[in-house]
Parts: C-alpha cells; structure tokens; sequence
C-alpha cells in the first residue's frame, strides 16, 4: 500500500515493526495515540500541534492526581469492616492433647 493512503495508525505500526519493537509496545503506543485523537474530538493529528499535546498531558496529569487523591474502593475495603478471625493460637487444643 501507497504510504499516503495509510492511516496514522498504520503508518505508526509499520514503523515499528520495522525497527522490531514488540507486539505489546505497538498496542501501547497505537492506543496513546488513539486516546490523544479521541481527546481532542476526532480531530486529525495533522491540524494540532503543540498546544493540543500540552492540554492532553496536563489533563492526564490532573487525572493521575485526582485518582490519587480519591481513589476507588477496592476488594480489600469490605474485609476491613469483617470481624476479625481467630488466631490459631487462640483456639482450643481438644484434639491434640493426650
């Protein structure tokens, strides 16, 4: 395929797997480039520049702190409010004493 008919992505991808990055790398960095995309409504990457990757980092950089600051519930919260179990040492030797 004609490299100006490529998509972004592909162009993206194909450079990749040309200097033998890994799979997982080319997944991490297609899906940044898809979230900064999505960020700035759809918009093509060729009618942004630098200050549309400024917003992008600086919205990601608030999200991280906010995350901090107010973190979700995790499994571990609800075992918190559990009484607590008995120790092993706490619990009667009936069986093993002759």
């Amino acid at each position: 395929m004609n490299p100006q008919h490529q998509t972004l992505l592909d162009q993206v991808r194909n450079a990749l797997r040309l200097k033998h990055y890994s799979i997982r790398i080319e997944q991490s960095y297609v899906n940044w480039i898809e979230r900064f995309i999505r960020f700035n409504g759809n918009r093509s990457p060729q009618d942004m520049g630098r200050a549309e990757v400024q917003t992008f980092l600086t919205h990601l950089a608030i999200e991280k702190k906010r995350r901090r600051l107010h973190p979700k519930p995790g499994p571990q919260r609800p075992a918190l409010s559990l009484p607590p179990r008995p120790r092993p040492r706490d619990r009667p030797l009936a069986g093993l004493v002759r």
